[in-house]
């Protein structure tokens, strides 16, 4: 199985467009972040409008970096929401320049 390439490919603008929007939005929901070998654990704030910026994110992101694997776990009304976002080596410093995790 061919791996894809590990680059975004959202032209330099648009990129600029999603970090300055979807992922400042979700950015303002982050409780907690923890960093992995290759990816990053997020904990969310378990409210509505963040879940829906975090599903959002998610989908948006599948179509321009398809090498990110994303698992989203929520509980009970109040319980932490999780966002674990991984992928092949080199992924986190990809996921550095996402501003996700500052």
């Amino acid at each position: 199985m061919t791996l894809p390439p590990l680059a975004c490919q959202l032209t330099e603008a648009a990129f600029r467009a999603r970090r300055n929007g979807l992922l400042a939005q979700v950015r303002r929901g982050v409780t907690a972040v923890a960093w992995q070998a290759e990816g990053l654990r997020l904990e969310l704030r378990s409210t509505p409008h963040v879940l829906r910026d975090t599903l959002d994110l998610i989908a948006a992101e599948r179509q321009c970096c398809p090498f990110l694997r994303f698992v989203l776990t929520t509980g009970p009304d109040t319980a932490a929401t999780q966002l674990d976002i991984t992928g092949p080596p080199g992924a986190r410093a990809f996921l550095k320049t996402l501003g996700l995790g500052d």
